[in-house]
């Protein structure tokens, strides 16, 4: 799983969009070179040996002298995949609604893509309301378009604190 949060943190979202995000929340850039070796370089090198040298080592688990039996090592994989499960399912499910959503007209995005790649590019792109939730930390890439800051991010509290976001009726809302 490591190695996938290096591909996408590096590759998929992007090294330069993940540093201004972290600009963004610090109010400073960091250490470029060193995040840009560790994230995009040296980090998914490893957590792929080390997978790969797990699985080529992979021996029956035993303490002292007992060998613990196979459907004990069973029961270890299970409750691994239990918890993991649901990141396939949830992307399984995101591509259904993006394959329903890019076979209607109303989306604009590209008719000459393969309809593999509209979904793609259908399901990487962010909700609208997606950001900081307090106005003045959306700055940046995230500074809204004049007459288009969505109404969850408006406050009607005059002591600056804007918590609409996590209004109960906010929380379910999706893109479809």
């Amino acid at each position: 799983c490591a190695f996938f949060e290096f591909i996408l943190i590096g590759y998929i979202y992007g090294f330069n969009n993940f540093m201004e995000d972290i600009r963004m929340m610090l109010k400073k850039r960091p250490l470029e070179p060193f995040w840009f070796f560790t994230w995009c370089i040296s980090g998914p090198i490893i957590t792929l040996g080390v997978f790969f040298i797990s699985i080529i080592r992979f021996r029956t688990p035993t303490e002292g002298n007992y060998e613990y039996p196979a459907y004990a090592n069973a029961l270890g994989w299970l409750m691994v995949c239990s918890s993991i499960i649901f990141i396939p399912i949830i992307m399984i499910y995101e591509f259904i609604k993006a394959w329903k959503a890019t076979n209607s007209s109303q989306h604009q995005i590209n008719e000459n893509m393969p309809h593999y790649l509209r979904m793609l590019t259908y399901v990487s792109q962010p909700d609208t309301e997606w950001g900081p939730a307090k106005n003045e930390n959306r700055w940046g890439r995230y500074k809204p378009k004049i007459g288009q800051l969505p109404s969850t991010y408006q406050s009607n509290n005059n002591d600056g604190d804007d918590i609409s976001t996590f209004d109960s009726e906010n929380i379910c809302r999706t893109k479809l």
